[in-house]
Parts: C-alpha cells; structure tokens; sequence
C-alpha cells in the first residue's frame, strides 16, 4: 500500500495529521451521482482533444456559464519550463495529492507576487465510451507575477497534461486531521496514479518536475467560447465573457490582492485572479 505523506512529506497518521485532504465533496461528476473516489475507474486528459471541448455536452455541462463548477477560466497545464520555476522558491517540495498545501507554500514562501489559483482538474473517464463522463477534483495552482498559471503539484508521468477550471467561488478547502474515509481515498488515488511509489520506510518517490506555466496575459486573444484553448492558452470558459468575475476562495484572497490592479483593465489570460 503506497504511503499517504502529508504536505511536509512526513507519513500520515489518521486523526493527528493536520493538512487539506480529499474527500467525497472534492469531486464532481457528470453522471449527476454523488462520487466514491474509491472507486472511481480509470480517469486521464479529455480524449478526442481540443474537439471535445466544444463537442461535448457532457464537458460543456462542467464549464459552462451555468455548469456544475462555475468556472471563470479554461487552461491546458503542459510540460514544464525552467524559467517559471525558477521564480517560485527553490526549497518546495511539492508533495502528490497536496495541490492545496503545494500552492500556499509556492505562495508564501517568499515568492513576491506570486497567487494562488482556486478551481478544478477536469478528467475524462476512460472506462466509459469518448466524450460521455467527466470528473473534476477540486484543485490549486498558482499564477505567477505576469498572470501566467504553474501548478507543481506531481501528476503521473500518464498524464503529462492537465485541464485546469478556475473557479474561486467554488472552491475553498479547510484543514483537518486525517479521517479513516480521507486516508482510504487517498491510498486508492496513489494506487491508481502512482503504482510505483515507495512504501513505508522507504525514501520519498521524487516528485515529477512541474508542469509548464502559461503565455503572458495578452499575448494572444482567447478563443471564442465554441473553441477549446490551444495548449497553454487560458481561456474563458464557454458561454462567458472574458474577465467574469467571481469571489475568490479565502485562501487565495491574499495572494490575489497584489495582482488587482493588473486585471482592472479585464481582459483573458491572467491566471492569478479576478477584477
């Protein structure tokens, strides 16, 4: 059975480990059933990538003006660049299934003006036919100085790219000690993504490098809502204008603060926040 480490890399204990665990409520599916992550199949990056976007009802029901997640911005986390990490502090090490500890830390660790961006990962269900079910899991990033998106948190090398929903409003995460049901959550996710992590005792697995930040605000126009973001571009999402603006979550109001002047003008790509 994989080791559960909270976000200091230390070994979980059920009832005493204090951190930001998955449960049920961190998931959310098109099915319109309420989710046992334990028992979720096979879950991966939208197939049938960038049509799938604008085809699929089921997608379209997560990120839709009215849909399930209440996103303000699209984007396609890709490989990683050397140059954005190397604006984040250089002793983070980013722990799995830890994205809301990973991006506080990145954030205020002494990273000036870095934030910390509050949404979901979106994955397809690849159990089921092409197109038909999605899950999302409530998930944090950060943005960078220029508005650009990082996230460092490790993904399984399978799944080199991410699809990232920010949706502050809908997202907010409290601590807590670990739970029974929270540490079974988590040693089935690091079953299924991280087959080949150490056990207990064993040093820690090293961590996958980050996945690479997104274009300067401005650089290029958002697609129009019927079109999927080429990778690397943050879009608005479907059926919503660009710079919608929705409450950020606590956690990432502080980080986002610095960066508000930047977005009064509105405009797409800025990852770090809303005016």
């Amino acid at each position: 059975m994989p080791e559960i480490r909270d976000a200091d890399g230390s070994e979980a204990v059920v009832g005493r480990s204090l951190g930001y665990w998955l449960d049920g409520g961190d998931f959310v599916s098109t099915e319109h059933v309420e989710v046992d992550p334990r028992r979720l199949g096979a879950l991966g990056f939208p197939r049938d990538w960038p049509a799938a976007y604008r085809q699929s009802k089921a997608l379209r029901a997560l990120l839709g003006r009215h849909g399930a997640l209440g996103a303000t911005r699209v984007a396609v986390a890709g490989p990683p660049q050397a140059q954005e990490r190397a604006q984040l502090p250089a002793e983070l090490d980013p722990q799995p299934l830890q994205s809301f500890a990973n991006a506080e830390r990145a954030a205020g660790d002494g990273a000036a003006g870095v934030g910390v961006v509050c949404g979901w990962a979106v994955y397809e269900r690849l159990d089921l036919p092409p197109g038909t079910a999605f899950v999302a899991e409530r998930y944090w990033w950060n943005a960078l100085p220029g508005g650009s998106w990082v996230d460092i948190t490790p993904r399984p090398q399978a799944c080199e790219r991410l699809l990232l929903a920010e949706a502050p409003g809908g997202s907010a995460k409290c601590r807590m000690a670990l739970s029974a049901e929270q540490a079974e959550i988590a040693e089935r996710l690091l079953e299924q993504r991280f087959p080949g992590m150490r056990r207990p005792g064993a040093a820690v697995a090293a961590r996958p490098a980050p996945v690479a930040p997104l274009p300067q605000p401005g650089t290029r126009p958002g697609p129009a809502p019927e079109e999927a973001p080429p990778p690397h571009a943050v879009a608005p999402v479907p059926g919503r204008a660009p710079g919608a603006s929705s409450a950020p979550a606590p956690a990432a109001a502080a980080a986002q603060a610095a960066a508000a002047g930047a977005r009064a003008g509105g405009g797409v790509g800025r990852g770090g926040g809303r005016g």
